[in-house]
């Protein structure tokens, strides 16, 4: 009897790799806002250039430290965690799906913050598994992606959308500039923001 191996592990499904952090695995998606300097103030008590000094120290340098690898972010292991369980998804995917580097830099002459995530690989699935329970399946439904052969950025979106929301440390922020990419292969895609549940404009 041969045992045929359909992988090599290479893919190093389940596990935190270089090879996904560089080259993705699923999709690859950045997620980029700028920041109102009065909410800046208002709600951070802080300014442009605060942020950006603290995204570099922690997020950045912080992590190299202590050799993290793909975790150059504020915690987005927590929003990919909460997003699979409410969607259905294979938990242990966490580990590679939450590699994301967050930057920072002033722009509106060093006022406003423009933040960027980016995220190599996220790992979603519509079919199959946990998608199958009532919950889950009304959560996939609710995004519009329930069942096979669904467009399934929306999931992506929602990921990204709630890794963002979390270095921002709260949930009224005024954005105004959204996009999102998602980048597989030589597809890219460009998803409008304004409709974000992450966020809520006022």
């Amino acid at each position: 009897m041969d045992a045929i191996r359909i992988l090599g592990n290479y893919c190093s499904d389940k596990k935190p790799p270089a090879v996904n952090w560089i080259d993705g695995r699923g999709k690859s998606v950045v997620c980029e806002a700028i920041i109102h300097e009065n909410v800046i103030k208002s709600v951070l008590k802080a300014n442009a250039v605060v942020l950006v000094e603290l995204n570099i120290l922690k997020n950045l340098t912080g992590s190299v430290m202590v050799g993290v690898l793909g975790g150059f972010s504020a915690h987005a292991n927590n929003n990919v965690s909460a997003i699979y369980i409410a969607s259905g998804q294979d938990l242990a995917q966490n580990i590679e799906s939450f590699h994301c580097i967050t930057m920072m830099e002033t722009v509106n002459e060093g006022r406003d913050p423009q933040v960027s995530v980016r995220m190599s690989s996220i790992e979603v699935a519509t079919v199959g598994g946990d998608t199958q329970l009532a919950s889950q399946l009304a959560c996939l439904n609710l995004l519009g992606v329930k069942g096979s052969n669904k467009l399934t950025l929306h999931c992506y979106k929602c990921i990204t959308q709630y890794a963002l929301k979390s270095i921002k440390q709260c949930n009224h922020l005024i954005l105004h500039s959204k996009k999102i990419m998602s980048l597989v292969g030589d597809d890219t895609y460009h998803l409008d923001l304004c409709d974000a549940t992450c966020c809520s404009e006022s």
